[in-house]
């Protein structure tokens, strides 16, 4: 609706400005009052911006003179765009201050409600209203304020001085349609206002009433008005009659009658624990709770409870009303900073006294180093060890003590090892407060997980440590290690709330005991001694590697082929193999290879015939010098699967023999245990390479062996 009216009135000003007589120049380029500048923000129109800065949409065509682009089709404004904006002579009567929740305001002849914002200028027959649970804070030019209560609707009618730019200051005048103001003067110097004091003029359907104070309530209902003084005094007038309230009392008038002589307000409440500061510890993360607890009055019909930021309270937080029965009320989700509270009585005739002294509260967030979840009672624990601290911007004003102890400063760290419920107590000032948290016992058992790894030539075993508080629930725990008693460290991992660490085989042969333990931040956790045995690897034929498929007719031939074990090792091997070339001939080849272990898992080889005899049919030898073999391979292990991927690269290096072979070999070794005693070994490679004669070769081959 606000952007429907605010293109209508852009169209009307077109023809206004035209029939004027201004020329272009004269409507971009005004002389006369000084300008400023406005940002236009969302929902934004002529008719808004017109209504907020000059009291009256009306006065839209003000816009239009000092800005010339506004005035062109499409007629709309776009959010960012900046406008210079007249000062006139005159100024907005009020501005609204601090808001709570769901509060509007209406100009003069408009239809809807506005969303109230802060800052908000509020001009003559300006209304104001709140919602439940809501407040808000007007502020006049000459500093006096009014704060509207829940459930309140307040026209604007008076104006400042200074906005009417007259020797002395008008006065402020509102009517009080529904609901509860509280308010007063900013001052009541007469030199200073250049006279006598012209009163905060309050309508109400019941009557009037003229402030001339700092602090008055008025609450006005369909059937009567209720007025109390707190600071000052007041005329309330009603049929022709009128009663001078002074400080600490107040009045009655009904609908249609006289007010009713004044009375004296109900006295406060006092606090049970007395006036001051309250002390509230909480963690980051959550809000703290807080109990106010005052002392009975015996004419209160209702109790005002009150939670401000400060102790001006213009900013109420929470405001409510409870039963003469209750003397306790739980103040909670406050969060880390200061609070004030205050008590206020109200009588049977809805009389309200002075506000009480104010409590303030203090939320002291303390900042945990390990997350803490609420037991079944509701205190906080944390599992097996805690450091806390405290703000710096309060540690140098706080102390501290544990069970009990001995204070001290809040800059020292606090450290809770011990398992049990434990309470902190804060000091600063007169103000404590004891904390209570919780700190859980945990344990540890040691398990041999599945059966025994192969590790290089021994059996490695896996252990699993399970860490549980003392509710049965999987725990993690700082500074976490796991040692043996040969000195080592392990690795831990933690897998599925389960810390896995890896003992590796002792170093002598044969059986042997390592003792391991674990231990975190608050000691020793759990020990176990764990059985490790070195195991002694059967020796594997060599010759069986020679088996491999190389290139065609040249199996065994004294061309190199790779180690037969899965695990690198660190040897030397000169091998001799015999095998038939063609029909009535053979050849005897000597191959000497070496093999190193980089770690458990990598290893490089290489190899070279380093003779090959060729017996033919006459009897005749031959001996030449053959080829150079490069290989890697990297082993991976399991319980009773082993497998290493291969490849080997085979080059010429002997004058022209015919063993010459070019070529490349990649493949897999396997290694099944079957027993202890038992197992499968199996061979699968590709050769592919040039033997120098036609063509290239590629030749697939596999070997099984059992041993």
């Amino acid at each position: 609706m606000r952007r429907a009216r605010g293109i209508a009135a852009c169209v009307a000003v077109v023809f206004a400005v035209s029939g004027s007589g201004l020329t272009a120049a004269q409507a971009a380029e005004p002389t006369g009052p000084e300008v400023k500048t406005y940002v236009v923000q969302p929902g934004d129109s002529v008719w808004s911006i017109a209504a907020e800065f000059y009291g009256s949409g009306d006065k839209y065509p003000l816009i239009y003179q000092y800005n010339e682009f506004v005035g062109k089709p499409p007629f709309l404004l776009k959010p960012g765009q900046i406008l210079k904006l007249p000062i006139l002579g005159t100024g907005p009567e009020a501005q609204l201050g601090w808001l709570k929740r769901e509060v509007k305001a209406k100009p003069p002849r408009a239809l809807d409600w506005l969303e109230a914002k802060e800052r908000m200028n509020l001009w003559r027959l300006y209304r104001v209203a709140t919602g439940d649970e809501s407040a808000a804070h007007i502020v006049f030019e000459d500093r006096s304020d009014l704060k509207l209560r829940e459930n309140a609707m307040l026209v604007i009618y008076g104006a400042s001085a200074s906005a009417a730019r007259t020797a002395r200051r008008d006065k402020i005048e509102v009517m009080l349609e529904q609901g509860t103001i509280q308010g007063g003067l900013a001052a009541l110097d007469e030199a200073a206002a250049g006279g006598p004091v012209n009163p905060m003029v309050v309508k109400t359907p019941s009557g009037q009433v003229d402030i001339y104070g700092k602090l008055a309530q008025i609450q006005a209902e369909s059937i009567a008005s209720m007025i109390s003084v707190f600071d000052g005094k007041a005329s309330v007038s009603a049929k022709g009659a009128t009663v001078e309230v002074p400080e600490g009392q107040g009045t009655v008038v009904k609908k249609g009658q006289k007010p009713e002589p004044a009375r004296p307000l109900p006295p406060p409440p006092g606090w049970v624990d007395g006036a001051g500061t309250a002390l509230v510890a909480i963690v980051q993360g959550q809000t703290a709770s807080w109990e106010a607890a005052w002392n009975g009055v015996p004419e209160a019909e209702t109790y005002r409870v009150e939670l401000a930021t400060d102790a001006t309270f213009k900013q109420v937080l929470f405001d409510a009303e409870v039963g003469k029965g209750v003397n306790k009320l739980k103040l909670a989700d406050l969060a880390a900073g200061r609070y004030a509270v205050r008590i206020g009585t109200r009588d049977a005739a809805q009389l309200e006294s002075k506000p009480g002294l104010a409590k303030e509260i203090e939320v002291l967030t303390l900042q945990p180093t390990r997350a803490l979840d609420a037991g079944p009672d509701g205190v906080l624990e944390a599992v097996g060890f805690l450091k806390l601290g405290v703000p710096k911007e309060l540690a140098a004003t706080t102390t501290v003590s544990v069970d009990g102890g001995a204070a001290r400063p809040g800059t020292e760290p606090i450290y809770l090892a011990t398992a049990g419920l434990h309470a902190l107590t804060f000091k600063k000032g007169s103000a404590e407060t004891t904390w209570p948290v919780r700190i859980l016992g945990v344990s540890g058992a040691f398990e041999v997980s599945g059966e025994p790894l192969a590790r290089g030539d021994g059996n490695a075993v896996e252990l699993s440590l399970d860490v549980k508080d003392e509710r049965g629930r999987k725990a993690l725990l700082p500074g976490l290690v796991v040692e043996s008693s040969d000195g080592k460290t392990l690795p831990v991992n933690e897998r599925a709330g389960r810390f896995v660490a890896t003992l590796e085989p002792v170093a002598e042969d044969g059986p042997g005991r390592v003792a391991v333990r674990a231990r975190w931040l608050g000691g020793e956790l759990a020990t176990r001694e764990v059985a490790v045995e070195k195991r002694v690897v059967p020796e594997v034929v060599e010759h069986t590697r020679d088996l491999l498929p190389m290139a065609p007719n040249r199996v065994g031939r004294g061309l190199p082929g790779p180690l037969s074990t899965v695990v690198p090792e660190s040897r030397v091997v000169l091998d001799a193999t015999l095998a038939d070339d063609a029909p009535g001939s053979g050849a005897l080849g000597l191959v000497l290879q070496g093999e190193w272990a980089v770690s458990e898992a990598f290893g490089l080889d290489a190899a070279v015939v380093a003779q090959d005899l060729v017996l033919g049919e006459e009897g005749a030898v031959q001996s030449r010098i053959g080829d150079l073999a490069l290989g890697l391979r990297y082993a991976a292990s399991g319980e009773a699967v082993q497998f290493a991927p291969y490849a080997r690269l085979t080059l010429p290096v002997g004058p022209g023999h015919g063993a010459r072979l070019f070529g490349v070999e990649p493949g897999v070794l396997l290694r099944i245990l079957a027993s202890p005693e038992v197992s499968v070994d199996a061979k699968v490679g590709v050769v592919y390479g040039n033997d120098f004669g036609d063509a290239s070769v590629a030749n697939l081959g596999a070997l099984v062996g059992v041993s």
